[in-house]
């Protein structure tokens, strides 16, 4: 299966599972609430996705125009010019790549896919009506605190990861300069 297929067929896939969480969930809150999580995780997952890859590409591509302008002879292309675009180029594939790192698209990616399979997977439980979900008057409730556990718990990792992050700014901020 090719890259662009598979990303359709995510893509499909999930819009066939929402479809089948409004035939299937009756509940108009629970349905809401689900639709707009899995929505917004799909999507970031998706847009993550596609940075990642674009900015992973230019990785592979402008090193490689690199090279063939430093083969390219000099009566076909000026050493300005040639110095000119190799500076350009690699001017560019760093800005990139400090950005996808800084971002993290490629941990978001993952991050956000796999929350989303975690909320699908519960919900299937919930609309197949098994495991914890088997007892029809628990079932919504405890779907409920199952969706806010998933949330707890994705809040609490961003926050430890943010405080993990600031913690080390002030760490850097914290150094004295060396006199000189």
């Amino acid at each position: 299966m090719r890259l662009l297929e598979l990303d359709s067929y995510n893509m499909e896939n999930d819009r066939t599972f929402l479809k089948s969480i409004e035939e299937h969930v009756k509940d108009p809150y629970i349905r809401e609430r689900l639709i707009n999580r899995l929505e917004w995780y799909m999507v970031m997952a998706n847009r993550c996705q596609c940075f990642y890859y674009m900015s992973a590409c230019m990785g592979i591509v402008m090193p490689t125009l690199i090279l063939l302008l430093n083969s390219i002879p000099g009566n076909m292309l000026s050493d300005g010019m040639r110095q000119l675009c190799i500076t350009a180029l690699s001017g560019l594939s760093g800005i990139v790549g400090g950005l996808s790192g800084i971002f993290g698209w490629h941990e978001n990616m993952i991050r956000y896919r796999s929350n989303a399979e975690r909320l699908k997977s519960e919900t299937s439980f919930y609309m197949l009506g098994v495991g914890n979900y088997r007892d029809r008057k628990q079932r919504d409730q405890m779907f409920l605190n199952a969706l806010e556990d998933l949330s707890l718990k994705e809040n609490q990792m961003w926050q430890k990861e943010e405080s993990s992050h600031s913690s080390y700014r002030q760490e850097q901020g914290g150094r004295r300069r060396p006199n000189g």
